[in-house]
């Protein structure tokens, strides 16, 4: 029997029993309401994105367990799974990526719904690293393992004995572990199932309990058809949509009668979110019903199929989307979009394939409705899934939950069909029964909306604020008066501009969202700081300067042309430059803007053309594409971002042939101890050559050394931030080092360090060796020096480098050889702690290059009882630049007198 509702039936109609308890996860794909949630979520998720900037996976930012939550929804991928605590470090325990699900620390918990005795647990998964040899899952006392790899150990996919009967994997590259409750507890009752990492750092792709993965029987969707027995020429019995919903006995069907609805009517629109699937719009009521407006509100909110494109004209209770042509069509083309899109895809058609869903057998009515967008509507961007005519848009939809689809066909058709002149295509009940499906399987929680985001940028006198939000399509309301934001308040649609104080508040309004909650923000107004004084005294072979500003000021200084006082140095004293540079300086601090940046080339008196060092004789960098040998034969393991040349333990230097012994006496000449001192293996020796020759070897004779070729430096001053960056602004000068790394691990006790980055030719001097050297030790720096060598034999100490104290961060140390004799130079570990990192090594000379270089055209004056008063440097096309560039730049320079100079200079 079909079933009318009344108003008041359908307020207070009730939600369908419960789901049943949910069987199966699969984690190989991720929903976008997911995503959205974990994006609007920073506080618990960190985002890693793709190179095009699309999401890539989220991990969590802090120590979460329980019922995974994002942007205070549950991650419905994970829902009815909850995670203990064991094993939680403060953050990166989990990874949601779109194809897989990774929990990354040992002894951490997977808690299922309780089960009965004889129930099955069933887990698809890996190794996220492909060598390691013991990450696995084990169950609790109540379960008792069945089947899978041995002790359930998931070996990586590069591991002795993958795929081997012992550690049997399907075609995906998944493991599949098989735990059955113990039938032996003595209970029937349901008991705890847990599951856990015996390692951390696996992969799952899918989890399901008995045969949860096979289809499930579920419960009828409940449809809303909204219908208007006020029309006339329209009856619900001889409505072909109502027919095929209802007659698919598939659904739970209510037909509701809206010809006494109106505009105003809270409670039911809340109810027909509450308690449908989908509300379905027959295109009956009439386009001036007053209850259209109404429903304008409901998209997004439920899952909705509209049938009534009319409701897009603009008027009193219109949607003013846009308008409706009216061709005379039963055919629809089929876009590429709708072709791929899972309601048609069941169908077997294709991109312009015309699908004829009424057989029209001559009837000239309008059977098809298209629409037309209005410019600035919020169905202006939406995926068009097919067209009528001329290319008229027909069907579409809106949104990624609660999806809202028009699916337009005219009354005049139902009339005409309950006449017999019109009759379904074959296709039609397949179409709207795979819709209905689509949409429903979208119906989600509506969330509300993030508070918009209010940023100020402070100028001299004048604040601009903008107003932001990531949420489509919305509109942002605001007041600056402090009063509260309506509907009716100013629409934000630029940055702002203030000069007097205000309060700014403001909330997000969008479809398919509950209203933000309203951010507030108290628009300051400040002065701005007057730029800093450079004073430069030159000596003979450094520069010292010196910064001056405002009292009460902070000056912060760099050589990268930097404005952030975070990653710039706090000025304390003055600085002692033995290299050229262009420093940059700004004052901060207190309540007012930071200055404007000030900038000065400061040149060494004692290098000019003639003794300058510019020209590159030869360059070290750990870049992947000569350094990634992936020789596997002579131990070699990992990846290009840690590849080890000889794997990652360290292996004996000597030999077990006695070089000498040596006693040990006390103090009153008793021997006490007999050392004995084995000679060298000669066997322990390793060279490692590039793929490519680039005149540089790198040897070891038992210290692990790592190729780390993603690590990546910031020309920025640390300060204390976690990163890899510059101890010291003038590490810093001409940038930071090169991406990559060679790592120079750990030794076996007793032996010595043994690896060396060397030069394979040698190099006449004078030259210059300088060395860009990370710190990635924890506690102790390691001891590291330059050597140089005659004969590539017996080495003797150029000088040290410079180590940072802080983890992460480099230093620069510039060495100078001023020998006329040929000599190999290498970089060799020499003492300390382990884990230096070597980025670059540059050897350099004056030749050709250096002898353009021209240091006093910049910032010492030529023209007597004159002085510089303004100094713009350009490069060859004309366009001013911060500072000088590599290569030649136009250097104009301004006398107090009028004088201008245009000089030709050669930056290094």
């Amino acid at each position: 029997m079909r079933k009318f509702l009344s108003l008041m039936l359908l307020v207070l109609v009730a939600v369908g029993a419960s789901a049943q308890s949910r069987k199966y996860w699969d984690f190989r794909t991720l929903s976008q309401e997911t995503i959205d949630n974990l994006v609007a979520d920073p506080a618990t998720w960190t985002i890693t994105n793709k190179e095009d900037g699309t999401f890539d996976r989220a991990a969590d930012a802090k120590k979460i367990s329980g019922e995974l939550t994002a942007n205070g929804m549950p991650i419905k991928e994970l829902q009815g799974l909850t995670f203990g605590t064991a094993g939680l470090s403060n953050g990166n325990n989990f990874m949601i990526a779109t194809n897989r699900f990774r929990m990354t620390r040992n002894n951490m918990e997977i808690i299922f719904p309780k089960l009965a005795p004889g129930q099955t647990v069933t887990v698809r998964g890996r190794s996220a690293n492909s060598t390691a040899t013991n990450r696995g899952f084990a169950g609790n006392d109540n379960l008792e393992y069945i089947s899978g790899p041995i002790g359930g150990i998931c070996i990586g996919n590069q591991a002795e004995g993958y795929g081997s009967a012992d550690y049997p994997v399907e075609e995906d590259g998944n493991y599949t572990l098989v735990w059955k409750v113990r039938e032996d507890l003595g209970t029937t009752d349901s008991v705890d199932v847990v599951i856990k990492m015996v390692t951390g750092g696996l992969d799952m792709a899918e989890i399901y309990i008995d045969n949860g993965n096979e289809d499930v029987i579920e419960e009828s969707k409940k449809i809303a058809y909204l219908y208007d027995s006020s029309k006339a020429n329209y009856a619900l019995d001889s409505d072909p949509m109502y027919e095929i919903v209802y007659g698919s006995g598939s659904y739970e069907v209510e037909a509701i009668d809206i010809k006494d609805f109106t505009s105003d009517m809270t409670d039911t629109i809340s109810a027909l979110e509450t308690n449908y699937d989908v509300v379905m719009v027959s295109e009956g009521p009439a386009s001036g019903h007053k209850f259209a407006s109404a429903l304008k509100e409901l998209v997004n909110r439920v899952p909705m199929m509209n049938m009534k494109s009319f409701f897009y004209k603009s008027g009193v209770w219109g949607w003013g989307a846009g308008e409706n042509p009216k061709p005379a069509t039963g055919t629809i083309v089929l876009s590429h979009y709708g072709a791929s899109h899972k309601a048609f895809k069941s169908l077997g058609f294709s991109a312009g394939d015309e699908i004829e869903l009424w057989v029209a057998d001559g009837y000239e009515g309008n059977i098809i409705q298209g629409y037309s967008v209005s410019e600035g509507s919020f169905i202006n961007a939406d995926s068009v899934l097919a067209t009528i005519g001329d290319g008229i848009k027909a069907i579409h939809e809106h949104g990624r939950s609660n999806i809202y689809m028009l699916f337009p066909f005219s009354s005049d058709a139902a009339i005409a069909y309950g006449e017999g002149s019109l009759a379904p295509g074959d296709d039609l009940p397949t179409l709207v029964t795979a819709v209905v499906d689509y949409l429903a399987a979208s119906k989600s929680t509506v969330r509300q909306a993030n508070k918009p985001s209010i940023e100020q940028t402070n100028g001299d006198g004048v604040t601009t604020v903008t107003i932001s939000t990531n949420v489509a399509d919305a509109t942002i309301y605001y007041t600056t008066d402090g009063s509260e934001p309506t509907a009716a308040s100013a629409v934000y649609t630029e940055p702002l501009t203030f000069t007097e104080p205000v309060v700014l508040k403001a909330y997000v309004s969008a479809v398919g969202y509950n209203d933000s909650d309203v951010a507030s923000a108290e628009v300051l107004i400040k002065g701005q700081w007057d730029a800093p004084t450079i004073s430069v005294t030159r000596n003979a072979d450094n520069s010292v300067i010196t910064l001056t500003a405002e009292e009460g000021a902070n000056i912060y200084f760099n050589f990268v042309d930097g404005a952030d006082s975070i990653f710039a140095q706090k000025y304390t004293e003055p600085i002692v430059l033995t290299w050229p540079a262009t420093i940059a300086a700004f004052a901060a601090g207190g309540d007012n803007v930071d200055s404007e940046l000030v900038k000065e080339y400061v040149s060494i008196n004692s290098l000019t053309a003639e003794t300058i060092r510019l020209d590159t004789l030869a360059h070290f960098d750990a870049n992947p594409t000569d350094w990634f040998l992936n020789d596997t034969e002579n131990g070699g393991t990992g990846e290009a971002k840690a590849y080890y040349f000889n794997g990652k333990s360290a292996w004996d230097y000597y030999s077990t042939e006695v070089d000498y012994t040596e006693e040990v006496k006390d103090e009153t000449g008793v021997v006490v101890e007999t050392v004995t001192h084995y000679k060298p293996d000669a066997a322990a020796a390793r060279v490692y050559n590039p793929l490519n020759e680039n005149g540089w070897v790198i040897k070891s004779a038992g210290q692990v050394l790592t190729l780390e070729g993603t690590l990546d430096t910031n020309a920025g001053v640390g300060n204390g931030a976690t990163g890899r960056y510059a101890e010291t602004a003038i590490d810093a000068i001409d940038g930071a080092p090169s991406k990559g790394a060679i790592t120079f691990g750990k030794k076996m006790d007793g032996n010595p360090y043994t690896g060396t980055i060397e030069t394979t030719a040698k190099y006449a001097g004078p030259f210059d060796v300088l060395v860009a050297v990370g710190n990635g030790n924890k506690s102790g720096k390691s001891e590291m020096e330059v050597q140089i060598s005659a004969d590539g034999a017996t080495w003797t100490t150029l000088g040290s480098l410079n180590l940072a104290d802080t983890q992460r961060y480099y230093k620069k140390t510039r060495l100078v050889y001023n020998e006329t004799a040929e000599v190999y130079v290498r970089v060799a570990h020499v003492g300390g702690g382990t884990s230096a990192q070597v980025y670059d090594i540059f050897i350099y000379n004056n030749g050709e290059y250096s002898k353009e270089y021209t240091p006093e055209v910049i910032d010492q004056p030529t023209v007597a009882g004159a002085e510089v008063v303004g100094v713009q440097i350009y490069n060859l096309s004309g366009v001013q630049q911060n500072g000088l560039g590599k290569g030649l730049n136009i250097v104009r320079r301004v006398y107090s007198n009028g004088t201008v100079e245009v000089l030709k200079v050669m930056g290094k």
